[in-house]
């Protein structure tokens, strides 16, 4: 519950979540893998921290996973972002980003990284909030702030301030049970 799901090849990473414990959930570092050509999972290495609502993305042309932000085991909000290779099965810890996120996303454009998003419901809903776009430059291990988004809540959900076209898609239990090979 609450992992960060990455697809790369064949695969779907399940990487972190939580367990439901009574009475409270605990954040876990585990992490597998779905064959989606064998139909099976498999477990890889886990996590160097354990984190819940965090968000990741695939670089296939180094056979990495990236991962960053979330909710750690005290339910603090996480700065740090790791790095899986597939070749050898091990995380890493890379630069943190600049600032804590607790859910967001991350997505690559041209073999850049980019973590946009962490939106919160704020105190009232008259009020614009911002979001700062975050850049990974792999030279140097730094995160940089490259822009920021304006937001905030209403009754029918976030409203971003300006110009700005998106789209996201939220996978239901069950859904795998229902795709097909094309």
């Amino acid at each position: 519950m609450q992992a960060c799901f990455v697809a790369e090849d064949k695969y779907i990473y399940a990487i972190g979540g939580c367990k439901l414990n009574s009475p409270s959930t605990v954040t876990v570092p585990q992490c597998s893998r779905f064959d989606t050509n064998e139909n099976k999972f498999q477990d890889i290495a886990n996590l160097q921290e354990a984190r819940q609502q965090s968000f990741g993305v695939a670089m296939s042309t180094h056979e990495k996973i990236f991962v960053a932000g979330g909710k750690g085991v005290r339910n603090d909000l996480l700065k740090t972002c790791e790095v899986y290779s597939i070749d050898t099965d091990e995380w890493h810890f890379v630069a943190s980003l600049n600032n804590p996120r607790p859910t967001g996303n991350m997505v690559l454009v041209d073999e850049s990284l980019y973590v946009v998003g962490n939106f919160q419901m704020p105190l009232a809903s008259s009020v614009w909030e911002e979001s700062w776009v975050e850049s990974y430059d792999q030279r140097e291990n730094k995160w940089k702030v490259v822009d920021t988004l304006k937001f905030r809540f209403t009754d029918v959900g976030y409203v971003l301030l300006g110009d700005i076209k998106a789209c996201s898609f939220r996978l239901v239990k069950g859904d795998l049970k229902r795709l097909t090979k094309c």
